[in-house]
């Protein structure tokens, strides 16, 4: 990271002229910066200013971007108002787009900065303010909302929600073209904001894929309302700004009446942009791809429309025809001719979507939609007056007046459309003459476009798909035929696809009165979920990690699963709520806000608007309201919604940031509100305002109100605990500990009246009386690594150790240990009596506290599946399956390629590694490393019998090891993991040739290539954060290339030529010639290390973004085919390249197959060793003694009810095998 500009001759600056820049600059705080130079230890000292330039930035106390500006003196532009720039984002023509954070609130935007070039222009000031006020109007989901705009020592800024994200545009170019549906889901969202735009008053003008942004959770933000018409009904100058025959906005995606004169372009014009978005989101290209500005023009208003069945190919159950109808209304050239509404493009996708049809007025109006403008009354929208000349342009003509004009034959026809045609030939040369006098490029390239309509060819376009061959071409697995294997089973048909493939069954089949369908597991399949008990204690509600909503019913001995509900929110951001009855559940933690439920009538409740970020107080006492925390238009607050009709009552302003923490008090009289800015306030139910509780020099950190009184318990940042009435008297405080040592662990007793907590500067934890005097000494905690208290109940309470223990407190005795494993959620039941708690193993149990015995309901649920791994002939895969749960549940399994399981071996470790057959598939080894001195066991392989291991002359410091089998004979790669050692066995009882690494390094993965001659070794420094890659040949062994930068997952291509790797956010591929390293792709990966060579060596499949396993060509670099497996661990690609293989961390392993790359089946590994496959419509194909005990299917019905059956049941009722797909 150069920070001294190239060419520029002065010499470095010294440490502290750049350190008076970070100071000057606002970035750092003098005292900050003095105190991380007093940490720095004497050798790492910076000798000049790039030195400690990088040590900053390695601090994370700078970024790179701040660090660059600094060095280069631009110390001004990294502080605007109250934003510290950290990162540019983008450039644009009016100026840069930055990415800041508020410097007080902490909280992460997008600045957009108005260029000092752009600033001497008034035109563009107007233009930006323009845009300020656009975005003033709107407040949608799909829309990127506008917090503030601000002007800083003559820098004007409009101040953005930041979006993490990727723009439509980059996810084409990443990803290829898009399935259909997910092309449609994408499209109906940035439909549903224009809508909301138009309504407004705004229209866009500049619809294109780059102005799409698709956030990490699948949600479309339209982006940059700088071309913004705002409509006024009134006639202001607001309606005025774009002089009539200016261009403005984007070729491709720009209709003709806009590029006519954008000033007349309306809320259509944004209908077809959209459309023209729509059909490079399919497609890849642009609609017209002509070569010149001039021919795209021409094309956009002459030339037929491409249909979309030349271009994509869809299952006969989608309805393309229907599809490119729809298409072909959008992008229709006169504006009469489209939809009239994007309420209609809303209901006409929707209607694809759910129904797989079009209305029949669309379905025939393709050829109305081609009807070229030159030919339509539309194109008068132009010419606003009707007439040819306006008194604009008569004004113009007078200046124009002996300006040399092209010399074309007008003379009339009697033919009546002749004569139209040749008034509009006139017209077009007026329009040429007025931009001649105009100077204006854009609207003369546009003029001349229309004068020389009648003698330009019209643009030709092909676009062909390109599909990933499945026979390798000149490579040794091709001289063997591919052999043929049967199609999918669709005895259940496809139907349509879930949009994230989040489901069991990715194309669930069509059902009678059914909108979709689902397969689910009756418990839940990750490690992590939060639970709720139901106000009564008879239902219990799980949040789990594969984003589903399980409620059961509880008969204090079981649970039995009600209601299965796709929850689309993170564990980690989840919360969940009961109404007083019991007999709605509403949860936060989705883009949209707060999702409700309604139990008694199974269908979904109204959308509560909010932010994914804030806090969700549920109902109050008697069930009327709720109270969500979010932000709107009018900024950050509470606000309570009326329930159940699902209205907005009171907007409860004037907080600075989200509301984190939001809670009712005892009798509901009270809401605390805690703002993310560190500030409380207090709140009426009827919307009056109350004390707002704040501290000079300190911020909130927690408020929790007494269970029986109307105390307000508040923890400051500094530890100190305040006791407030609500009318903000303070009754009592204290500091809890020390706060180098202890941290501020609180919590109510049951009565309401005292505390448990640390001591006044002190780490004791007692039950404590309000003035913090110690009641009741309890245990040790801080020494045992607690991390928090939860919800305590009479004399119990649970204390989150390194696993959960319940403790007495009457007795100072621990009553139970829950786990050994890290406790993720807990709930108590309102009479005290069962305690649920959820771990990180994946464990969901309830505990009696009456009997103190535990209910293990479901042990050991998470189930990840990694270390795919084909055999030569494409017949059998193997993986390994890790229960971190228990040391007897981690298990290497082989399944035939049907996906049915044949095979498995307890392995008796959870670190286990199986790396697939060697020795021409003779053998089969297992490593388990951390189970000495039986870390190798080994099976025959093509019985799978076992067989005595090999023994291995190690060295005695090499007490537990991994090996990796050569595929062509006995030898064997062993290391030690987390040690410095690796080496190459021959044989059985041979001692190991040491692999030495050029520096020294801990081998963290081996890779051997096809024919044995060569392997490749993944180091990293011993000492510091490096890593590379090491090429050596076997025999003789040698050293023979060292790749650096380069790490992670690894594999040879099938001729041995190449290496593939991904680590981190990279992927490469090394040449095992030269050790020449060449990126394979030009963005960001998920960090998941998942690669696989396809047989032909010119695609690899690698994780991609959104929970993605993308096929990539290699040189040139273009993603083909993105398959959704959501969590995704491992990958594999079959060598006869007809089948590819993804597994996840909720026990998934999917097979798609070639050449269309669909779903061949779905493998689901369930709790306690069982298992099931399915077909890609959701029939049962294998499965094991019990599995379908623990499947159910959800069914979204017509009516909007949704019914949770168990397995056999549902089949009974809808028996699919029996359907037949509904028309398309």
């Amino acid at each position: 990271m150069p920070f001294l500009p190239r060419g520029n001759p002065r010499m470095p600056l010294s440490t502290q002229e750049f350190a008076e820049r970070v100071v000057a600059s606002g970035v750092q705080d003098a005292d900050e910066l003095a105190r991380f130079l007093r940490s720095v230890d004497s050798p790492q000292s910076p000798n000049n200013g790039e030195e400690l330039a990088r040590l900053l930035v390695q601090a994370r106390l700078l970024t790179a971007y701040q660090a660059q500006g600094l060095y280069s003196g631009q110390v001004r532009r990294l502080v605007l108002g109250n934003y510290l720039v950290v990162d540019k984002l983008g450039q644009g023509g009016m100026g840069v787009v930055l990415k800041a954070v508020h410097r007080r609130m902490r909280r992460s935007v997008a600045l957009k900065v108005l260029s000092a070039t752009a600033v001497k222009s008034p035109q563009m000031i107007e233009r930006f303010h323009r845009e300020v006020r656009a975005a003033a109007r709107l407040q949608h989901p799909n829309i990127v909302t506008a917090f503030d705009a601000d002007e800083d020592h003559g820098v004007h800024f409009l101040v953005m929600e930041y979006v993490e994200g990727s723009d439509l545009s980059s996810v084409v170019r990443q990803r290829g073209p898009l399935h259909a549906s997910t092309a449609v889901d994408y499209v109906l969202q940035a439909a549903r904001g224009l809508g909301y735009a138009h309504e407004q008053g705004v229209v866009h003008r500049d619809i294109k894929p780059g102005n799409l942004l698709l956030t990490k959770q699948g949600v479309v933000k339209i982006l940059d309302m700088g071309l913004a018409r705002i409509e006024d009904r009134e006639g202001s100058a607001e309606a005025q700004l774009t002089s009539t025959g200016a261009v403005m906005g984007t070729i491709d995606y720009m209709s003709p009446e806009q590029a006519l004169d954008t000033k007349h372009a309306d809320a259509r014009s944004d209908i077809y942009s959209l459309g023209c978005t729509f059909y490079f989101l399919l497609t890849g290209q642009p609609v017209y791809p002509a070569e010149t500005t001039m021919k795209r023009l021409l094309a956009h208003r002459e030339a037929a429309i491409p249909s979309l069945l030349e271009r994509i190919s869809l299952a006969p159950e989608w309805n393309l025809a229907g599809l490119d109808a729809l298409f072909a209304k959008l992008v229709a050239k006169r504006p009469a001719d489209r939809f009239a509404s994007m309420a209609e493009v809303i209901a006409a996708l929707m209607d694809w979507q759910q129904h797989g049809r079009v209305s029949p007025d669309i379905g025939s109006s393709r050829a109305a939609a081609s009807r070229p403008l030159s030919h339509s009354a539309a194109s008068d929208a132009a010419v606003p007056h009707g007439g040819w000349h306006t008194a604009e342009e008569q004004t113009l003509d007078a200046r124009m007046a002996g300006t040399a004009l092209p010399v074309l034959d007008l003379t009339r026809s009697e033919n009546g459309a002749e004569a139209f045609k040749q008034r509009r030939r006139r017209h077009d040369i007026v329009r040429l003459q007025r931009a001649l006098v105009l100077g204006s490029t854009a609207a003369l390239a546009v003029a001349a476009c229309l004068v020389l309509i009648s003698w330009l060819p019209k643009p030709a376009a092909s676009n062909k798909v390109t599909t990933v061959p499945v026979v390798p071409a000149g490579d040794s697995a091709a001289t063997t035929p591919a052999p043929t294997y049967p199609m999918a089973d669709e005895t259940w048909p496809r139907g349509r696809p879930d949009l994230a493939y989040q489901n069991i069954v990715p194309e669930p089949a069509p059902l009678p009165g059914v909108k979709q369908w689902r397969a689910e597991s009756v418990s839940p399949r990750s490690g992590r979920s939060m639970v709720k008990w139901s106000p009564d204690g008879q239902r219990l509600a799980v949040a789990s990690e594969e984003k589903v909503l399980r409620i059961y019913r509880w008969n204090r001995q079981k649970l039995a699963v009600e209601h299965v509900i796709p929850s689309e929110a993170y564990v980690e951001n989840i919360e969940l709520t009961w109404s007083p009855d019991g007999r709605w559940i509403c949860w936060r933690g989705t883009a949209d806000g707060v999702q409700t439920y309604d139990l008694a009538r199974r269908k979904f409740g109204p959308v509560l608007a909010g932010s994914q970020h804030a806090g969700l107080a549920g109902w109050n006492r008697d069930g009327s309201l709720v109270a969500v925390g979010g932000f709107d238009a009018g900024g950050y607050g509470v606000f309570l919604w009326e329930w159940p009709a699902g209205k907005l009552r009171h907007g409860l302003r004037g907080h600075t940031a989200d509301v984190s923490t939001l809670q009712w008090s005892h009798d509901g009289r009270w809401l605390a509100a805690l703002d993310q800015a560190g500030t409380v306030r207090l709140w009426q139910p009827d919307g009056t305002p109350g004390v707002t509780l704040a501290r000079t020099g300190w911020t909130a950190q927690q408020a929790k109100w007494s269970p029986s009184t109307s105390l307000l318990a508040v923890v400051w940042s500094d530890q100190q605990v305040e006791f407030f009435q609500p009318d903000g008297t303070s009754i009592a405080s204290w500091r809890m500990g020390n706060p180098e040592t202890c941290r501020p662990v609180f919590a109510w007793t049951a009565d309401g009246r005292s505390v448990l907590a640390f001591g006044p500067d002190n780490c004791e934890f007692a039950v404590r009386d309000l003035h913090g005097v110690a009641l009741r000494a309890l245990q040790d905690l801080v020494g045992n690594g607690v991390d928090f208290v939860v919800q305590p109940r009479g004399s119990l309470l649970v204390v989150r150790r390194s696993g959960p223990e319940v403790l007495d407190i009457e007795t100072n005795q621990i009553a139970a240990n829950l786990s050994r494993f890290g406790l993720i959620g807990s709930d108590w039941t309102a009479d005290g009596q069962y305690l649920a708690c959820s771990t990180s193993a994946g464990d969901l149990l309830v505990w009696d506290a009456r009997e103190r015995v535990a209910t293990d309901l479901w042990p050991h649920n998470e189930c990840r599946l990694f270390d795919l791994c084909w055999d030569r002939r494409s017949e059998r895969f193997c993986a390994t399956r890790c229960d971190i749960h228990e040391t007897d549940l981690s298990i290497v399994g082989v399944w035939h390629r049907e996906g049915r399981l044949q095979w498995q071996h307890v392995a008796g470790r959870r670190s286990v590694l199986c790396t697939g057959w060697s020795n021409q598939e003779r053998d089969l080894f297992v490593s388990i490393p951390y189970q000495p001195p039986e870390c190798l066991r080994a099976f025959d392989g093509q019985t799978l019998a076992r067989l005595p291991a090999p023994k291995l002359a190690l060295p005695p410091t090499v007490r537990h090891y991994e090996v990796y089998g050569c595929p062509t004979d006995g030898r064997l790669l062993v290391r030690q993991p987390g040690e410095a050692y690796s080496g190459l066995v021959d044989a059985p009882g041979d001692l190991p040739l040491a692999l030495e690494p050029h520096v020294a390094g801990i081998p963290l993965k081996l890779c051997w290539a096809p024919d044995g001659q060569q392997f490749a070794v993944c180091f990293q420094d011993a000492v510091s954060p490096k890593w590379w890659i090491e090429l050596w040949t076997s025999r003789p062994l040698r050293r023979q290339h060292v790749v650096a930068n380069a790490a992670g997952q690894m594999q040879f291509s099938s001729d041995g030529k190449q290496l593939l790797f991904h680590g981190g956010h990279t992927a490469g591929s090394i040449s095992v010639a030269t050790g020449a390293l060449e990126p394979l792709v030009s963005f960001a990966l998920p960090a998941a290390s998942v690669c696989s060579w396809g047989p032909d060596n010119r695609h690899v499949v690698l994780a991609g973004e959104e929970g993605n396993l993308n096929i990539h060509h290699v040189q040139p670099e273009y993603v083909t085919h993105s398959l959704p497996i959501p969590a995704l661990t491992s990958a594999a690609w079959s060598p006869d390249g007809q089948m590819i293989l993804g597994s996840n961390s909720t026990g998934i392993i999917r097979a798609w197959a070639a050449p269309e790359w669909k779903p061949y089946w779905t493998y689901l590994q369930l709790p306690e060793g069982e298992w099931a496959t399915f077909s890609p419509g959701g029939k049962l194909l294998h499965h094991s003694p019990k599995a379908i005990e623990n499947l159910c299917a959800t069914v979204y019905k017509d009516d909007g009810t949704i019914e949770t059956l168990p397995w056999e049941e549902f089949v009974r009722r809808y028996d699919p095998a029996g359907q037949k797909p509904a028309p398309r």
